[in-house]
């Protein structure tokens, strides 16, 4: 599955935690200014400007949790992670932004691992 596949509401939920997480310090370094590229390219700029415009009108914290609560398939809620996951790695998650990913993971019931780099072959 694609990003460019998934409904309105999916990327909506795509957009709001990667701006809850990657982009809480609302500074662009590079890289991040690289990956929101490649999210406008992934899903459409217009259609990405149209999910910020969304996005302003949303209450905050609670909105966003019930709005995750709502994704039920799995290939929706792995792309999502990790895509958010993929954005993360250009700036370490740190304090809040960890429990949150950890309670997104816990409440999608996902199997996160790390693999020790060591381990990859």
């Amino acid at each position: 599955m694609e990003l460019r596949h998934l409904e309105q509401s999916e990327l909506l939920a795509l957009v709001s935690v990667i701006e809850r997480v990657v982009m809480a310090d609302k500074l662009l370094n590079e890289q991040e200014e690289d990956f929101v590229r490649y999210l406008m390219d992934a899903i459409g700029q217009e259609r990405y400007i149209d999910l910020l415009d969304d996005l302003d009108r949303s209450s905050g914290e609670e909105d966003l949790r019930l709005m995750l609560s709502q994704i039920t398939d799995p290939d929706t809620r792995e792309i999502i992670y990790g895509t958010v996951l993929e954005a993360s790695t250009i700036n370490a998650l740190v304090g809040e932004n960890t429990e949150f990913m950890d309670w997104l993971a816990a409440a999608w019931n996902l199997d996160i691992r790390i693999d020790n780099i060591s381990d990859v072959k």
